[in-house]
Parts: structure tokens; C-alpha cells; sequence
């Protein structure tokens, strides 16, 4: 399953073994958590189907939405590159799977070679735009116009979530 990935297109049949010795798929059921804020992560996490909301909690108990995240993507890959807590909650909005890649041995088998450095990289980029995105969407833009960007983006998700999640 590991050579489907996009991500793992590309490596030799020697580092896909190894690849696959330092990772497990587990399953995920929606309203299940992959990790919850303050969290110290273990795992280098790769959504392979379903869907995961990121969101924080203010101290009130309020729900800050962040972003919803898509199949073949990473999870949250910068706690695991910079060593630090999960900064926010993610939770299954849709069942799914996940890749879990022993992230220590991933990094000392794996970023050490440049293609797979850059590819990590650029999803990590990718987090940045995401970021930005979020700053610009909730600074700048009308409630409408959040929704509507929603639907623009999440055609999938649209049918399958309940317009008050929507429109949270």
C-alpha cells in the first residue's frame, strides 16, 4: 500500500521494505481522535482516506475551527520536524486510515535522502499556505463568503457533513 502513496513514489524496493518495517495503518472511526492538543507526537502521520478536521479549543471551550484535511496528505508533520507539542485537535469528521511511520527512524533513514527531504518540505509549505489562508479567510472575509470558500474547496465534504459543521 506504501508504494500508492504519491508521497513514496519514486523510492527504491529496499527503502520501501524499510519504510514499511517502521510503520503501522490503523483505522479511525468519524468522532475519533487521531491526537488532541498538548500531545506529544510519536507518530509521523499520513492520511490515506477519510477526512480530519484541525481545530484548537479556547480556554472557554470554544472551537476554533482550522482546517479540514483531505486524503494523501501528512497530519501535523511540523510537530514531529520541530519537537513540540500538538498545537491543536484533530478529529475523524469522516471514517478513515492512517499511516503512522516511526518518526525518529523516519528521520534517520529517510531525511537524509534530498527527494524525500524536499517532498517533506513542500508539505510542509503547503501547511504555510494552509496557515495563511486561515489568517486571510478569518480577518478578511464575510461569513457568506467563508461558506461559500468551504463548499468551493470541500465540494466532497459538503454532502457528507451537516450545515450546522458547515458552517462552524
Amino acid at each position: 500500500m506504501i508504494k500508492q502513496i504519491p508521497f513514496f513514489q519514486g523510492l527504491s524496493a529496499d527503502d520501501l521494505a524499510k519504510l514499511e518495517a517502521i510503520s503501522v495503518v490503523k483505522k479511525y472511526k468519524k468522532g475519533e481522535f487521531l491526537f488532541i492538543e498538548g500531545e506529544e507526537p510519536k507518530w509521523l502521520t499520513f492520511l490515506i482516506t477519510g477526512s480530519v478536521k484541525l481545530y484548537k479549543t479556547t480556554a472557554n471551550g470554544k472551537e476554533i475551527f482550522i482546517h479540514q484535511l483531505a486524503p494523501m496528505n501528512f497530519v501535523a508533520e511540523v510537530v514531529n520536524f520541530e519537537n513540540i507539542p500538538y498545537p491543536a485537535s484533530a478529529i475523524f469528521t469522516i471514517s478513515g486510515e492512517v499511516l503512522k511511520i516511526n518518526y525518529e527512524k523516519f528521520e534517520t533513514q529517510f531525511l537524509t535522502k534530498p527527494e524525500i527531504c524536499m517532498k517533506f518540505l513542500k508539505s510542509m509549505a503547503q501547511k504555510i499556505r494552509i496557515t495563511t489562508n486561515l489568517l486571510h479567510q478569518e480577518l478578511i472575509l464575510s461569513s457568506e463568503e467563508k461558506v461559500a470558500r468551504f463548499i468551493l474547496n470541500h465540494e466532497d465534504l459538503f454532502n457528507e457533513l451537516k450545515h450546522t459543521k458547515i458552517s462552524s
